[in-house]
Formats: C-alpha cells, sequence, structure tokens
C-alpha cells in the first residue's frame, strides 16, 4: 500500500507522552500512511517504545540517529518521506482522527499546497484544560492569501497542524533551520511555506492538541534566547534565494520578527534584554526602512515600538506627523487617499500582481 501521507514525527525523550501520539496518528481515518519516527538520540524509553510500535505496525518506520536538534530531524524526515503529503506530529501532541482525510480533500479541491487547520492549547491533569486556537483568529474556513492576512505572522507557527504537498516542499527548498536543539526553527519554517504558497486553505475546526503541560517541552527552555537571530538570517537568505523581494515583504518580515522578539523577550532573563534588543535593531532595521510605511501590515503600534527601536529622534518625530496627515483607506478593491484630509486620489491603483514582486 503506497502511502498518500508520510507522518514525521521528531522524538526525543517524550516516553510519558508517545503512546497517546502514535495511537492517534495510526487511528486515522485515511490509513494510507507511512509514520516515519526519528529517535533523535533519546535516553529515556522513547527507543523502545518506537521499536515496539514499528513490530506491529508495518506503517511505522524507526529510525534511530544520534541527537542532532529538532530541524535536523524534521530535514531527515523530509528526506525520507515517500508519500504524497507531508505531516509533522509532535511526539508529546495528538490529533483527532479525521485530520489527514479532511486536510488532504482540502489540498486537492482547492488545488493548493498547503492546508491547515485550528488546534486546542490543551492542559491535561485535573482538570483538564483546553483552549481554542486559529491559524488566522476567526472561525471561517476557505484560501486566505498570505500577503493580505498579517495576523498570520503574530500567531503560533504551528507547523504541526498542516498537510504539506512533499513535492511542492522539496521544489521551494523549504527545510528546517539546522541550529541546535529545538529553538525556533518552527518559526522560519513556516514563514517560508507562507510565502512560496501565496494561498493556502485553512480549517477552522481543531484537529490537533497542542500539550501545554510537559515541563521538558522546547518553549520553555530559556537556554537558548540568541539562536532567534540564527532564525532571522534563515529567514532573510531564504527570500533572497528565492528572488522574493518588495515593500509588503519586508513589512511581513518587520512583523514576523518583531512577534519572535517580544516571545524571545518574555523567556530571556532580564539581564539580557538590552543586548537582545541590540541585536534585533540590526535584524530589523532593514527590513523597517524598505517596509516600514506599507499599508495595511503592520499595525500603527508595531510601528511605533520600530520606529523606537531603529529610527533616529527626528525620523521618529517626522514619522508621527506624516501618519496624522495621511491615511488610506481600501475597500471593496478602491482606495481612498487623503492629506489632511483632503481626498488626493480615489479609484483603483494597479493591480496586486503588478504592484508586488515576489
Amino acid at each position: 500500500m503506497k502511502a498518500i501521507v508520510s507522518v514525521v514525527v521528531p522524538i526525543y525523550n517524550v516516553q510519558n507522552y508517545l503512546r497517546q501520539c502514535l495511537d492517534s496518528i495510526l487511528g486515522q481515518s485515511m490509513s494510507e500512511l507511512e509514520v516515519i519516527c526519528l529517535d533523535d538520540g533519546s535516553t529515556d524509553g522513547s527507543p523502545a517504545i518506537i521499536d515496539e510500535y514499528a513490530a506491529r505496525d508495518a506503517r511505522i518506520v524507526p529510525v534511530h540517529v544520534p541527537n542532532g536538534g529538532y530541524g535536523k530531524a524534521v530535514n531527515r524526515g523530509i528526506d525520507l518521506a515517500s508519500g504524497e503529503c507531508l505531516c509533522i506530529v509532535e511526539p508529546d501532541d495528538f490529533i483527532d482522527r479525521d485530520m489527514f482525510r479532511i486536510l488532504y480533500a482540502a489540498l486537492k479541491r482547492f488545488e493548493v499546497p498547503l492546508a491547515k487547520s485550528a488546534w486546542y492549547d490543551y492542559w491535561d491533569g485535573e482538570p483538564e484544560r483546553k483552549v481554542y486556537r486559529s491559524v488566522t483568529q476567526d472561525k471561517r474556513d476557505g484560501l486566505v492569501d498570505a500577503f493580505e492576512t498579517p495576523v498570520l505572522y503574530v500567531t503560533n507557527p504551528s507547523i504541526w497542524t498542516a498537510l504539506y504537498d512533499l513535492a511542492w516542499l522539496r521544489r521551494c527548498g523549504i527545510r528546517c533551520n539546522e541550529t541546535p536543539g529545538a529553538s525556533y526553527q518552527d518559526a522560519g519554517f513556516v514563514l517560508k511555506t507562507y510565502l512560496s504558497a501565496g494561498k493556502f486553505y485553512v480549517s477552522n475546526r481543531p484537529f490537533y492538541w497542542y500539550r501545554q503541560t510537559n515541563a521538558n517541552s522546547s518553549v520553555k527552555n530559556t537556554s537558548k534566547v540568541y539562536c532567534i537571530f540564527d532564525e532571522f538570517t534563515c529567514m532573510d537568505a531564504y527570500c533572497a534565494q528565492a528572488g522574493l523581494q518588495g515593500n509588503v515583504l519586508s513589512a511581513i518580515l518587520c512583523k514576523r520578527k518583531l512577534s519572535m522578539y517580544f516571545w524571545d523577550l518574555a523567556l530571556a532573563p532580564a539581564h539580557l534584554h538590552k543586548e537582545i534588543r541590540c541585536r534585533m535593531r540590526g535584524a530589523v532595521q532593514e527590513d523597517w526602512r524598505q517596509g516600514g510605511r506599507t499599508a495595511g501590515i503592520l499595525t500603527m503600534e508595531e510601528k511605533e515600538i520600530l520606529s523606537k527601536l531603529c529610527d533616529s529622534f527626528f525620523r521618529r518625530i517626522a514619522l508621527r506627523l506624516c501618519s496624522a496627515c495621511y491615511s488610506r483607506i481600501k475597500k471593496d478593491g478602491r482606495v481612498r487617499i487623503r492629506i489632511f484630509g483632503i481626498r488626493v486620489f480615489k479609484g483603483r491603483l494597479a493591480s496586486k500582481q503588478s504592484s508586488r514582486s515576489v
């Protein structure tokens, strides 16, 4: 039986959760699967659990390698996969049984390379608790334009709620940054998928249960606060190599980097905040210069923060004066531009295809 979906499970010391994860994958209503279990040098009982499941279900592909980090494990899974599509499932999480069937149907119906779903942030224990999360923060299903949906770049990257066309991933060279451990690699990966896809499908039915109570989860690790800047470099390099450019892209990079910056500050000890701010200024300054005035991507609050971070005092004053006298309103495909309250333009600007270079 040829696999339709290759499931990559990067595993490191998750013996307490791994059985629930694998059971939820093997119990999918779509049975044409291969489950690539990448044991990344685990030192607990995880390797034995993988081999136990492989012995009783031929769809399990056990791979045991020395510890190389999350990014390297995911990339190895992409290389080994033989299915039509690929999904990444974290080994301490679990999924609903119809996830692959419904997302695969959406890929085919809408002819897109990427389909994502909503998810639950999940707390086990007594009592259990779950909080609904959405890629776009609303409850509408359908196609999303990555260049016109700014909220994509401030929400959780959630690379594990998606089904990817495997040939497309390989053709676009979309891979994780192979930095040590598990440290922000999902942020760069998701940016590459959004920008390369342009449009993709979102289901706001929550199929994925994202566990919040694993004490060893990478999101609670404060020792890798500088890895954020490796990911920024990876994002910039991918955009340059792929020929992605323009003011809209620069504004998107500003937004994504700023969101990651706030997350990093929340994790970092207070005595590192000043150095992180200095490095952030260097990482985002060029994007801010090119895309800071692009309408519709950055909020006024984000512009204010980036201006304080990157601009001189006199440039900040000029930007504030400009924002007070200039307004641009887009409605039903038409644009109205006012300066000092006087309308200076009303009509249609150049088409989106011709006005951005991506």
